[in-house]
């Protein structure tokens, strides 16, 4: 039980704190001294999600999120029972986490079998309202079936016939990706209503490495399945050359030369809504060099934002 209870704490303090260090595990843990402190660190440096980085004297250790990523993931009924175990020994050995631990495993438990991409690591759903949606698309999946729904937005309801391909999470929804009118769409579940199977339609196959090589690249939800992408080149201040070395936050990011003030970046975005949605957290400091109908398409967005707020 020590060996446990060591582990989720190792966990708990990875995924709240910017970086661990010996000092750091010997004052949060109790009756771990720095001996055992350095070998618990090493141990879990063996994972490639925990990476290291030499500071002075200091090893910090940090967790890559970026890694822990689950995509397309089928578990077998012998791997469900075993976690199943594991979350009940952890809502037992911390209790005050129990209603967290129960409710980490039914979300889990909910998309074990389905079909699923994650794209972003926000979890806002609610389960219960979309389950019945999820069930039927699920099997839709499965079963290779096309389907028919109603798809209300702003008040107004229109049918649609999809070729139903994967489920997506993004930023607190569930999207549905699909093929309508030939083209790659994406669809919220909660404004899909009345889904009926269209057995006696053809269903147009998508291969599942296209899918996976257009979602591997996707950073927001505005993705296609456009063969090219478009490159963008854009500046930075330099505070932020570290930063870009160590991870990547752009689509085939690519940093160039740089200048006395700032260094080149380039990446490739599916289109201008792809592109404002990923570049938005680095207002004001970016410049966009190329192309000029991203520049200009910038000025025009935040003018708006001026107009509105002056």
């Amino acid at each position: 039980m020590r060996d446990i209870y060591l582990t989720i704490r190792m966990l708990e303090l990875f995924s709240t704190r910017e970086y661990l260090t010996s000092k750091i595990v010997v004052e949060e843990l109790d009756n771990v001294k720095r001996r055992t402190a350095d070998r618990i660190l090493e141990e879990f440096s063996l994972y490639d999600f925990i990476e290291e980085e030499q500071v002075g004297r200091e090893k910090r250790r940090y967790l890559n999120k970026e890694k822990l990523q689950v995509c397309d993931s089928f578990l077998e009924r012998e791997e469900l029972s075993f976690l199943a175990l594991i979350f009940e020994i952890g809502a037992g050995a911390f209790q005050h986490n129990e209603e967290l631990i129960h409710r980490l495993k039914d979300k889990i438990f909910s998309m074990s079998t389905d079909p699923y991409t994650l794209i972003s690591k926000s979890s806002k759903i609610d389960f219960h309202q979309v389950s019945k949606q999820k069930f039927y698309i699920e099997q839709a999946i499965k079963e290779k079936n096309v389907i028919l729904f109603d798809y209300t937005r702003y008040g107004k309801a229109k049918k649609y016939i999809v070729n139903p391909y994967r489920l997506i999470y993004y930023n607190g929804y569930i999207l549905l990706l699909g093929l309508h009118d030939n083209i790659l769409k994406k669809f919220s579940l909660d404004y899909i209503e009345n889904i009926e199977y269209k057995k006696d339609m053809d269903y147009i196959e998508m291969k599942a490495e296209k899918i996976d090589q257009i979602l591997l690249k996707s950073k927001t939800m505005w993705f296609s399945d456009q063969e090219e992408m478009e490159r963008i080149k854009i500046k930075l201040p330099m505070n932020y050359y570290k930063m870009m070395e160590k991870k990547e936050y752009f689509p085939d990011q690519e940093i160039l030369d740089q200048d006395e003030d700032g260094f080149f970046l380039q990446f490739s975005t599916y289109n201008e809504n792809d592109f404002w949605e990923m570049i938005k957290p680095w207002i004001p400091d970016f410049e966009v060099i190329q192309p000029k109908s991203y520049r200009e398409f910038v000025y025009k967005k935040l003018n708006q934002g001026l107009l509105k707020n002056s």
